[in-house]
């Protein structure tokens, strides 16, 4: 569609476009548009997989985008947001996990579904892995757990603070 305009996508750039995006109309106009800016600073015409991921660093240092849409506690729940971060942390960047492997055993198979029918996770030849590159780096960077663990015994949940005013 930027032909027209005189600009150049190669079909390696459109494929990273996927790759990071999985489709996701959002953040597929974010990247393009931040590619788009690119171009136009350094007066070029061919958009390429660098402006993509470049574009896409700069996307997942404004993590609200991620939390209005796609990754929206109004449409997920907290078990589901959890479920899917430990997914994506404990899952191969770019394949996440076979369907028989072990690790999978820990999640529910209702919220795993839940999470693909919510374009979250995407099952596929025989791997469960994060719908988009741009998201599962996301994810990857977050905390998760719900509730923090509780304490082991004996240990206080008290903190002290020392100030040193001398030096």
């Amino acid at each position: 569609p930027l032909e027209p305009l005189g600009v150049a996508t190669p079909a390696s750039t459109l494929r990273c476009l996927y790759e990071y995006t999985a489709g996701h109309p959002n953040f597929t106009m974010k990247l393009a548009k931040a590619g788009l800016a690119a171009l136009n600073l350094e007066h070029r015409n061919v958009l390429s997989r660098n402006d993509i991921e470049d574009a896409a660093r700069e996307v997942l240092r404004t993590s609200g985008l991620f939390a209005t849409s796609w990754f929206s506690s109004k449409n997920l729940t907290a078990v589901e947001e959890d479920t899917a971060i430990k997914v994506a942390k404990i899952g191969d960047i770019g394949s996440g996990l076979a369907v028989d492997d072990e690790r999978l055993r820990q999640f529910d198979d209702t919220v795993l579904r839940n999470l693909d029918r919510k374009l979250v996770l995407q099952a596929t030849a025989g791997r469960i892995r994060v719908r988009g590159r741009l998201l599962e780096e996301y994810l990857r960077g977050l905390i998760g757990e719900v509730a923090p663990p509780a304490s082991p015994l004996g240990v206080s949940d008290q903190v002290g603070l020392f100030i040193d005013l001398e030096n």
